[in-house]
């Protein structure tokens, strides 16, 4: 990741841990993918699931005694850990959010997932990355369309740049030799939209499939801490009329997806 970038993030990305810390999972596999790659660099283990549609739920043996990471989740309580790529005007100063540094203009904005920017955060060797990771990596929230789009292409080859520097070849070099459609295809024979979910007896299912011996343990089960409730298309300018919100994103322009809990 370049100085430009790095030095505008938090830095508690350098002392989470499995001792104090445990992840909180969001319902796609961006999130999945995104706690994978945490897993490998801090050993936490996911303690929570945070369902949009439905609620919080945890593991208590898991959640006790530590403090949460949220993984794909653009939260909005004051000081709370969060790895995120959506728009969010409630600023919350602890996300690690390249979309919280001053972008101006839409056009500006990250377009891709949180899994490239949790590797390009930690590191991770995109050179040793097989044609394979590199389209699972690509085709979170899909990530390769701006590379295709003349109207994103330019906001993506800054970001790309910011994220992974002389490395980016290894990812405009699979972008050129292969096309949106074959992107799209990948995306949809690997189910990478497939959605997480907590079955009647508190188990995280998905038609896609869980990596498994990665070491990251999903099998625990999950009960409901807090029920949500969520609201789409709120105008951005009507958010200050909206209290207790938990996690906010901008869907389109100035048009916002918020949940509550509920009480």
């Amino acid at each position: 990741m370049r100085e430009e970038l790095l030095n505008k993030l938090p830095t508690w990305y350098e002392t989470i841990n499995a001792d104090d810390n445990f992840m909180v999972l969001s319902d796609d596999f961006d999130s999945y993918y995104s706690c994978l790659e945490l897993y490998r660099h801090t050993g936490m283990q996911i303690g929570a699931f945070y369902d949009i549609n439905s609620g919080l739920y945890i593991n208590a043996e898991r959640c006790q005694g530590k403090e949460p990471v949220y993984v794909d989740l653009s939260v909005c309580l004051p000081n709370a850990k969060c790895f995120d790529n959506h728009v969010n005007c409630l600023l919350n100063k602890q996300a690690i959010n390249p979309n919280n540094i001053g972008i101006e203009k839409y056009t500006d904005k990250y377009n891709g997932g949180t899994l490239p920017l949790i590797c390009a955060l930690y590191g991770k060797d995109i050179s040793a990355m097989s044609e394979r990771h590199l389209f699972t990596m690509m085709t979170q929230d899909s990530w390769y369309q701006p590379y295709y789009s003349s109207y994103f292409h330019e906001s993506f080859m800054k970001w790309v740049d910011l994220l992974f520097g002389e490395d980016k070849k290894y990812i405009l070099s699979i972008l050129q030799q292969n096309t949106e459609s074959d992107f799209k295809r990948y995306s949809i024979m690997n189910k990478m939209k497939a959605k997480i979910i907590v079955d009647n007896d508190g188990y995280l299912i998905s038609t896609q499939s869980f990596i498994n011996n990665s070491g990251l343990d999903v099998s625990c089960q999950f009960v409901l801490h807090r029920k949500l409730s969520r609201k789409y298309n709120v105008q951005k300018y009507n958010l200050k009329n909206y209290s207790g919100i938990i996690t906010a994103a901008e869907t389109k322009r100035n048009v916002y997806s918020i949940c509550q809990m509920e009480e």
